[in-house]
């Protein structure tokens, strides 16, 4: 089980706006490390910018942080793979904003 501190909640809205905006900004870039994976939204900092999302086909999960823009040229949006309950606890634990 994950223990959601500081800012970060679990994730409890309608992911699909969400999910479309991850797809939105990877779409152009096909070596981006979620381009193609299905997921699905864990928790978040409100504010539209920071979650953690669960990876259906392996098990892991990962930060991401939305950019709300689409950039070819780089490997954006950020993410960092966790992998599992226990290293997303950690991570939130440790959070900052130059995590």
């Amino acid at each position: 089980m994950i223990r959601w501190a500081g800012q970060w909640r679990a994730f409890e809205r309608d992911e699909g706006y969400f999910l479309r905006e991850l797809q939105w900004e990877i779409e152009l870039n096909s070596s981006h490390p979620l381009h193609g994976k299905e997921c699905r939204i864990a928790g978040w900092i409100p504010g539209y910018d920071h979650f953690i999302l669960f990876l259906e086909g392996d098990g892991r999960y990962v930060y991401v942080l939305l950019i709300w823009r689409r950039d070819e040229d780089n490997f954006l949006p950020y993410c960092k793979f966790l992998d599992d309950t226990d290293a997303v606890s950690r991570f939130v634990d440790k959070w900052t904003e130059a995590t």
